[in-house]
């Protein structure tokens, strides 16, 4: 009946926990994993012969105003077929290598919606670098999703710069006008950049794309002209080219737009001044996002 208790405290189903120590303001489950064997990277077969193990401290969400950490016994095992030793068991609930789960993550990205990273890493006892990554690790997919949805249903491309840091580094929204939504933010405005970019995306989707808007640079005219040769432009300012404004409608007026509120937030986001960029090949050139100012945009 103890146990059973303390299993549904801890309410981790790939765990099980065998017993709970209570301080004043700490609740420590002492736990191992729910199966005794593991699969082998190697050939896949699976084995029980453990090969050694460790304990190890996994921070979890708070119960009752109190921090948790889950004391694990975590095993590492030999394959009985191939001889293959030292691989570990793989948890539902823990990333590999990680200290915290990964509903411990959800929790610091909750916190970082309308917070900085330096106030939640002191407060939760972690490092900037920890709470930066919790929120990589949740946001990061959704943002790609997004924007795979997003260029799916593209037709009309809206893209402007905004500075990143003034006079010196600028980074690029894409946009689209008609449905009023943001497509993707890149870290460089480089023709050779954009190009590159726009190129990873298929034949078919860049031939859906009818429409490019964009301000005087000279440079978003060349990437138009190579990437999306069937799109007509309404450039900005540009008086031989305002004609296509009454053919189309499209104006860069949401992209403008955008940029208002993206230097809002970036004044929220005060004490989150730092970019990152996890993205590698044809999408390298994807802005080195902040996840919090990217959550708020979205």
């Amino acid at each position: 009946m103890h146990t059973n208790y303390i299993m549904k405290l801890l309410d981790l189903p790939d765990l099980i926990a065998t017993d709970l120590i209570q301080c004043k303001d700490l609740y420590i489950f002492v736990a191992e994993h729910n199966k005794d064997s593991a699969i082998c990277p190697q050939c896949g077969a699976a084995t029980q012969k453990v090969h050694d193990s460790r304990w190890q401290n996994i921070k979890d969400i708070p119960i009752r105003g109190k921090e948790v950490i889950i004391r694990l016994e975590k095993k590492r095992y030999r394959c009985s077929e191939c001889g293959k030793r030292g691989f570990s068991e793989q948890y539902e609930s823990i990333e590999p290598y990680a200290r915290k789960t990964k509903r411990y993550d959800k929790h610091l990205v909750d916190q970082a919606v309308n917070r900085d990273y330096s106030s939640i890493s002191r407060e939760n006892g972690l490092s900037y670098t920890s709470v930066k990554n919790a929120v990589r690790n949740c946001v990061d997919p959704v943002i790609e999703k997004r924007i795979e949805q997003n260029i799916s249903k593209l037709e009309t491309i809206s893209i402007d710069e905004f500075a990143v840091v003034k006079h010196h580094k600028y980074a690029v929204v894409i946009s689209d006008p008609v449905n009023k939504e943001i497509v993707d933010i890149l870290h460089s405005r480089k023709k050779k950049d954009l190009i590159e970019y726009f190129m990873s995306w298929s034949d078919q989707q860049r031939a859906k794309v009818k429409c490019f808007s964009m301000d005087m640079w000279g440079p978003y005219k060349s990437v138009a002209k190579a990437v999306f040769p069937d799109a007509k432009r309404t450039i900005k300012r540009w008086k031989q080219k305002i004609i296509n404004y009454f053919k189309t409608g499209i104006t860069n007026g949401f992209a403008e737009g955008i940029n208002n509120k993206i230097k809002l937030i970036k004044r929220i986001g005060y004490g989150v001044p730092n970019i990152h960029c996890q993205n590698s090949g044809p999408k390298k050139v994807r802005e080195q996002r902040s996840s919090t100012g990217f959550l708020l945009c979205l």
